[in-house]
């Protein structure tokens, strides 16, 4: 459609650019709307609908974690197609206190710590990838699991250490993460330095 047309159903630049089906130009063109200094993630269009839910509906998994870590209300309707509770939600945000109250708020509705996504991720995988020490610590007394393996067989620690979340990490590994010795280059911990950190 023309620019009116968008206009008129109430469409910002992120809605736009969630709509688009090429899921690379969409990525570039919602990064640039989000630099924007009037970007509204939680803006609605005509027919009341926020632009995660056209990036759900585009199945575009980048995006919507994108504008989740902005700040973009979560819409539990929009993402049956990547099987994310409100627990994964909270966990991908980048502001580690609405983080950590929206996770405390889905852990007391009853929400499995371990519930899988789609792609097997569990909210500590996600909660390892934007490296919040203390949501990591909430998830964890709720009984998550380290050892549960996305569907690339990939760990929780192997999110921490590639977003090189030092503190997060460390604590992944003293509560018995597994380790091998190749994945904390990052860092430059040794085997000697992973068993000094264990708790046990």
């Amino acid at each position: 459609g023309s620019p009116e047309s968008l206009t008129d159903l109430g469409r910002t630049a992120l809605h736009v650019a969630c709509m688009r089906e090429e899921a690379e130009r969409a990525m570039r063109e919602l990064k640039e709307a989000l630099a924007a200094p009037s970007a509204d993630v939680d803006a609605v269009d005509a027919h009341g609908r926020v632009a995660l839910s056209m990036a759900c509906e585009r199945s575009n998994a980048a995006a919507a974690e994108l504008l989740l870590s902005r700040g973009s209300v979560f819409v539990e309707e929009a993402t049956p197609a990547f099987g994310w509770t409100r627990l994964h939600a909270a966990c991908l945000r980048s502001d580690a206190a609405r983080a950590q109250d929206e996770a405390k708020a889905a852990l007391s509705s009853q929400i499995a710590v371990n519930a899988k996504a789609k792609d097997g991720r569990t909210a500590l995988h996600m909660v390892s990838q934007q490296g919040h020490e203390s949501v990591t610590e909430l998830l964890l007394g709720a009984g998550a699991d380290l050892s549960a393996a996305d569907s690339r067989g990939k760990l929780p620690l192997a999110y921490a250490i590639e977003g090189q979340h030092e503190a997060v990490a460390e604590l992944l590994i003293q509560k018995g993460s597994a380790f091998s010795a190749s994945s904390a280059s990052p860092f430059g911990w040794t085997l000697a330095h992973v068993a000094c950190m264990r708790e046990d």
